[in-house]
């Protein structure tokens, strides 16, 4: 018999190649395509903020999927963003603001157009966590590179110019319970290797910083009280090591006076306060026991004859809450100062 080609070490590669490609790829995307939207454990359902009073706040912003997310835990305060404001303010003894935009289904081909673009020149150091979906994926390196290209030039297009931004790398999936994978599998090298560009793009740039995830804590038993504890020591890791990276440099900035604070305290033009008020839905809506507490407690503290919660567009005064004395609202023949 003459030689088979399938002897040759290039044939044989080319088949595992063809094999990878056309069998192993479309399953495992399969599988793990819409993870994100499917994973049954808790997340946050309040608002997406979390404060630490002081004085002179640094605001932040967590942008992204996975622990952005705040999967097993109810509240965004007990999430990433309340771990961190607390974490960071008790280091810089400044006060800290911080907003979460977060969506479990975002990969790195929408990551840039899901950005906040408006408001981003606001924020004094911006968190960006992704990569899980896109490891679970198998998202090629090349996709990989270009979004987050894609992602750079937004945040150079928008954010502040010392701002601090921090990405985080991809949590190995075989260390996410849920997911069922094995470690050392696939999933986790290839997650290796995209946290590879990630690293190599960030050393390229100025005030973008690669920062490797902590290692999630074991669970010392089982059930969901136990899961909810796990998941809020993990966002207490993760927050201080992002806190310890971050307060040198936002004191730095600070006292430089080369911040975000002037954008933030900048006048507000009519247009953008009115685009705001709209933004936020509430002229005409119903009355809600959240505004009408908020307006009796202040009239009870203050001994007023009545107190409102109201907001002011083009041509009137409009009372989403009042109590005591007040109407829902007042009409003006001019335009209404804001």
């Amino acid at each position: 018999m003459g030689d088979c080609p399938l002897d040759a070490p290039g044939a044989r590669l080319g088949l595992v190649q063809s094999f990878l490609h056309h069998v192993v790829l479309p399953f495992v995307r399969g599988r793990y395509s819409a993870v994100g939207g499917r994973l049954s454990l808790p997340r946050p359902d309040d608002a997406p903020q979390a404060h630490a009073p002081g004085i002179d706040p640094d605001r932040l912003l967590i942008f992204g999927n996975g622990a952005a997310v705040g999967w097993g835990v109810r509240s965004h305060d007990l999430a990433l963003p309340g771990q961190l404001a607390r974490r960071l303010s008790a280091l810089t003894g400044r006060g800290v603001d911080v907003d979460a935009v977060a969506d479990p289904t975002l990969t790195i081909g929408t990551a840039a157009a899901a950005l906040p673009t408006e408001r981003l020149g606001e924020y004094d150091g911006i968190v960006i966590v992704l990569g899980v979906s896109d490891a679970l994926r198998l998202t090629s390196e090349r996709r990989w590179r270009r979004g987050l290209l894609a992602l750079f030039d937004a945040l150079a297009a928008g954010a502040h110019e010392s701002a601090e931004i921090l990405l985080v790398g991809i949590h190995r999936p075989s260390s996410i319970a849920a997911l069922s994978v094995r470690e050392g599998s696939i999933l986790d090298k290839h997650a290796a290797r995209l946290d590879a560009v990630t690293r190599e793009l960030c050393d390229a740039r100025e005030r973008t910083h690669f920062v490797v995830p902590p290692e999630l804590p074991e669970a010392a038993e089982k059930g969901a009280s136990a899961d909810h504890g796990r998941a809020r020591e993990g966002f207490r890791l993760w927050a201080e090591g992002h806190a310890e990276l971050l307060a040198p440099l936002l004191d730095r900035h600070v006292g430089e006076g080369r911040t975000a604070r002037t954008a933030r305290h900048r006048p507000q033009s009519d247009e953008t306060r009115l685009a705001a008020i709209r933004a936020l839905g509430l002229l005409d809506s119903p009355p809600e026991k959240r505004f009408d507490d908020i307006t009796e407690r202040a009239r009870i503290l203050l001994g007023t004859a009545g107190a409102a919660f109201s907001i002011v567009d083009e041509d009137r005064l409009y009372n989403k809450s009042f109590s005591g004395v007040g109407k829902v609202e007042v009409r003006s023949a001019g335009r209404c100062a804001p």
